[in-house]
């Protein structure tokens, strides 16, 4: 815990954080106590610092974290207090409604199905502004070629959105989709074309190209969701399936992609070393292909976030300046923070947040903890270690939002993290050279045949017994079942040690004789 000293920005950013969480139950309460704290600080700063002693650095410490547990009220006040009214407000009512379609429209046996992000209402014909996102269904009647970015009004009925797959309910959730609009009618207004509107063009046209190299559907739709963040085509089955055993974040491209993406271009760059300024020179390509990765799958959120983490670090190394992990994850959370406060809501960001935070403050201890020499073992270790902390950090808000946890969590990630590697790795090759006929192919067919095994893993662990816990009663087996995994983890952890001691007890058991001692004879002349 002593690197958490050395994280101002980090500190900063977590009450901020917190104040903007708690805005709504305590928000005047922590208004009053960010102002106290910062007529408080104002009023050490002009007294005499000897009268305190060491005490004084604490209490300005504290006054600081106070004031910005009040500045992220205040923030999230103002961005209320400038955001117009949401979907819930004509929720349950037949009405007319203008907005853009967000994302590929979906074709399914009733119709066309999309996101529409909700733009006017109109009441007693007059506009309202409005702002959500629901899904939109368009019965096949009203179809008339719906597309990305299509500026469309529509009059039909909103109500709350349902469906058959809890996993799929909870991703609708996830991305603040709380209601649904089935449509008698609509009508087309044309495409607004932006920077998000060609990003999407350049995502769909890899998806297209991608969808073509792999032969089956199932995994085609998984690779798009994994290389370009297209989730169109992912079925609900596979989103169970993933969640149950403990990997969907897999499915995402999230941290996990972005971090195996920039140790490749770092591998890949490293003759740039040899060169004057060649760190800098590296450091300037990679965070260019990853700005450029980030247009190719759609500037989704996750893969901003993602992007924005590593930028930092990136800008760090070309200007030649130290920094900590905790700081750098500070600066991207509150770049998301001041452009939209309401993304601390988010469930992604919180689990991306927690999952980084605690590898890099946990990580550190469990390798103190668990120390070894061995090469093949430092790598189980680690794979094991990073882990552990990471499901231990996000535990608390898995349980919270999603009222379950996969019981074989821990072989999971074991089984598929060299998986997960060689597909990411094959996969950024593919979208890379996705041009190049012949190489393509190739990395087509490896991530074809790569995905399938991760594929055929994650349906035989979920069709595990009790592969996921719903209840923390005694009746409950995945407990009992998660808890011999666990002891058999620490088990495999303890091997050096305990090597060690039965070393030792055999070398008490079996004392070896020691050589005699060679005495010299003085010189005689």
């Amino acid at each position: 815990m002593k690197q958490l000293r050395h994280t101002p920005l980090f500190k900063l950013a977590l009450f901020m954080i917190a104040g903007i969480l708690l805005a709504e139950p305590a928000g005047l309460l922590l208004l009053g106590l960010g102002l106290v704290a910062a007529l408080l600080f104002a009023g050490s700063m002009l007294c005499d610092r000897r009268l305190l002693g060491p005490a004084y650095d604490y209490l300005q410490a504290i006054f600081i974290y106070m004031v910005a547990l009040g500045m992220g009220v205040a923030w999230q006040w103002v961005y209320n207090w400038q955001r117009t009214p949401g979907i819930a407000y004509v929720n349950c009512r037949k009405v007319q409604l203008e907005g853009m379609v967000l994302g590929k429209v979906k074709q399914t046996p009733y119709g066309q199905k999309a996101w529409l992000e909700a733009r006017q209402v109109y009441i007693d014909e007059k506009a309202y502004a409005i702002q959500g996102r629901l899904l939109l269904y368009v019965r096949p009647e009203a179809q008339l070629g719906l597309e990305a970015h299509q500026h469309i009004r529509l009059w039909g009925h909103i109500t709350n959105v349902r469906s058959k797959y809890p996993a799929y309910l909870q991703y609708l959730h996830q991305n603040q989709i709380e209601y649904a609009c089935y449509t008698d009618s609509l009508q087309l207004l044309g495409i607004q074309r932006s920077m998000a509107w060609y990003a999407a063009q350049v995502q769909g046209w890899y998806a297209r190209r991608i969808e073509a190299l792999i032969p089956s559907a199932e995994i085609a739709g998984i690779a798009k969701a994994m290389f370009v963040g297209d989730k169109a085509d992912l079925k609900p089955e596979s989103r169970e399936t993933f969640a149950a055993v403990g990997a969907s974040h897999i499915l995402a491209i999230s941290g996990l992609h972005v971090g195996i993406i920039y140790l490749l271009l770092s591998w890949l760059f490293r003759p740039l070393h040899l060169l004057r300024h060649g760190k800098r020179m590296k450091s300037i390509l990679i965070l260019i292909l990853l700005l450029m990765y980030m247009g190719i799958t759609g500037a989704t959120p996750a893969v901003i976030r993602a992007v924005l983490m590593f930028a930092a670090i990136l800008l760090f190394d070309i200007w030649y300046q130290r920094y900590h992990v905790l700081n750098v994850l500070a600066i991207s959370a509150f770049a998301q923070i001041f452009w939209d406060p309401t993304i601390a809501f988010s469930i992604s960001f919180q689990l991306s947040y927690c999952a980084v935070a605690g590898i890099v403050i946990l990580f550190p201890l469990f390798e103190k903890q668990f120390p070894t020499k061995n090469v093949l073992l430092k790598k189980l270790y680690s794979c094991i270690g990073v882990t552990l902390c990471a499901t231990l950090a996000t535990t608390p808000l898995v349980l919270l939002y999603f009222g379950q946890f996969p019981t074989y969590f821990l072989l999971t990630n074991l089984l598929i993290a060299l998986l997960t590697a060689g597909i990411v790795f094959a996969g950024f090759l593919m979208v890379l050279f996705i041009w190049i006929p012949g190489f393509n192919e190739i990395c087509g067919y490896a991530c074809y045949l790569l995905l399938s095994g991760l594929n055929e893993l994650c349906h035989c662990i979920a069709s595990w017994p009790h592969a996921v816990i719903k209840s923390a009663g005694f009746d409950e087996p995945g407990l009992y079942i998660l808890g011999l995994e666990l002891t058999l983890a620490w088990g495999v952890l303890m091997l050096p040690r305990w090597w060690k001691l039965f070393s030792r007890q055999v070398n008490r058991l079996n004392p070896q004789k020691a050589p005699p001692k060679l005495v010299s004879q003085a010189y005689k002349p």
